[in-house]
C-alpha cells in the first residue's frame, strides 16, 4: 500500500466528515488500508466505510443514522457497528448496524470508561493531612511552616497570648 493512498484517504475523509459536520464527533478514524477504512464515532459506534467509492453516499447515510434526524437513527446511547462496506451482487449497497461493542478493523476496542474515585474524607484522613507535623515540630496544617498551630495545634506552640504568623498584618 502506498504511502500517498493512505494519505490521499485520510485527507478525503477528513474532508468529508467536516462536510457533513460530524468531524468533532469522530474518536478514531482508520485507513491503513484503504479498503477498509472506518471511523469510531464518540467511542459509541464504529462506521466501517470500505472503500472511497461512494464516500458521499456512504457519509450522507451515516449522518442521517447517527444524528437520529428523524427518529429512526441511532439513540444517543446505541452503541454497536454501522457498516457500509457491503455490496451485494447486483451492484446494491448494503447497510447494516449491529448493535453491541463497536468494532474496527485493527482489532481497536474502546477503554472502559472509569469512573474517578472519591478522595478518602475520612475524619482520620483530614486529621493526618490537618495537623501533620514534619520532623521539626513545625506546624503543617496551614502551610505556613511555623509553630503557630492554627489548626488546633497540633504542634502544642500556639498560647492565646503570642500572636500568629496569620494574625500579623
Amino acid at each position: 500500500m502506498q504511502t500517498d493512498d493512505r494519505l490521499d484517504a485520510l485527507n478525503e475523509l477528513q474532508a468529508k466528515l467536516e462536510e457533513y459536520g460530524m468531524l468533532d464527533d469522530v474518536t478514531r478514524m482508520e485507513f491503513a488500508d484503504t479498503d477498509q477504512m472506518a471511523f469510531l464515532y464518540q467511542d459509541r459506534v464504529s462506521v466501517l466505510l470500505g472503500t472511497r467509492n461512494d464516500l458521499d453516499y456512504k457519509l450522507d447515510r451515516a449522518r442521517y443514522v447517527l444524528t437520529n434526524a428523524d427518529g429512526k437513527g441511532c439513540a444517543p446511547t446505541d452503541t454497536g457497528r454501522l457498516d457500509f462496506s457491503h455490496v451485494s451482487a447486483g451492484s446494491t449497497r448494503k447497510i447494516y448496524f449491529a448493535q453491541g461493542q463497536p468494532t474496527l478493523p485493527s482489532g481497536y476496542v474502546v477503554p472502559e470508561k472509569t469512573v474517578p474515585e472519591e478522595p478518602d474524607t475520612s475524619a482520620a484522613e483530614l486529621n493526618r493531612f490537618i495537623y501533620s507535623i514534619n520532623s521539626s515540630g513545625r506546624c503543617r496544617g496551614c502551610r505556613c511552616g511555623s509553630a503557630c498551630g492554627r489548626y488546633g495545634g497540633s504542634c502544642g506552640r500556639n498560647t492565646a497570648d503570642r500572636a500568629r504568623p496569620h494574625d500579623r498584618k
